[in-house]
Order: C-alpha cells, then structure tokens, then sequence
C-alpha cells in the first residue's frame, strides 16, 4: 500500500548553489518520521496509590512516568498518539499489585474504552498484551478491575505501545 506524500508548495530541491534548502530537507525528514514505527513507553514504580475497584476495568491511580516516546505524548497514566498515520501497535502492560482479596484483571483502555483481552490473577504479577488501531489523537490507558469489588494498588508497571 503506497501513501501519498506532500511537500511543501514551490519548494525548491536545491538553492543556486546546489545545497539542499532547509524546506525540502524538513520535508524529507517529516515524511522518515511517518514511516517510522512509533513506540510510547510509560512506568510507575514504588507506588502506593491505591485503586477502588469494581468489576468493571478503571484507569490505574498513580503518578506514571514517560519513557521511551516517539509519536507518542505522554500525560500522567496516559500515552496520546501523535502520529500523521494509523498504525495497528501491540500494547503490553505488566504490572505488580496487591489487594485484600478477589481476582484481579489487567488490560488497556482506548479512548476510555476497555478492550480488554486481558489477564486475571490473584496476587503479584500479571501481565497482558491487546493490539489495538490508533489514529491520531487516540490515547491509551492502563486499567484494573477486581471482581471482588476490593481496592487494588499497582506497585509497579510498565505499559509499551510499538
């Protein structure tokens, strides 16, 4: 599948002297970074926030951390996509919790949407991995459930779009 790319109207290839102008040259890189694969990477590690829960998934409480962004936005527990075209990405979640009681799940929200294909576990560590469709402007979240209605506090976690 080919993508139509533009350039900027009467740019010039090269100026009289046979050097490449800075317009094509910011052109050319604009067009490399919507090729690009894009990656958005978030953290949270020491936490002690707790989540009220509910059987029904919820934005994870804490103060998350930006890593790794490249057509990515990063804004506390949330990772904007930035990128010109849409791109199918594998999210990844891993995080470590701990709650008084209940079967725990894990999984990714898009647009405050759950698409939850995700893992359930009791006490520890899980982990789970949706891939989903985003356009520019989307973001993703990390949410929690408990079907025990009991609150949740995710120690530690990493979220990974690529």
């Amino acid at each position: 599948m080919s993508e139509a790319v533009s350039f900027p109207a009467r740019a010039r290839i090269v100026d009289a002297a046979g050097i490449m102008t800075p317009e094509f040259f910011r052109a050319l890189q604009s067009v490399a970074r919507n090729a690009s694969q894009p990656v958005g990477a978030m953290y949270l590690a020491g936490n002690a926030s707790a989540t009220a829960c509910t059987p029904t998934p919820v934005k994870i409480d804490g103060t998350t951390t930006a890593g790794e962004l490249y057509a990515f936005d990063h804004t506390t527990g949330r990772l904007t996509y930035t990128g010109a075209l849409a791109k199918v990405l594998a999210v990844t979640v891993f995080a470590s919790f701990t709650t008084a009681s209940g079967k725990v799940g894990i999984g990714v929200s898009v647009n405050g949407a759950a698409t939850m294909s995700y893992a359930t576990a009791t006490a520890g560590f899980i982990s789970a991995q949706v891939a989903v469709e985003l356009k520019l402007g989307d973001y993703i979240e990390a949410v929690v459930s408990n079907a025990a209605s009991s609150a949740v506090t995710v120690t530690d976690l990493q979220l990974v779009a690529r």
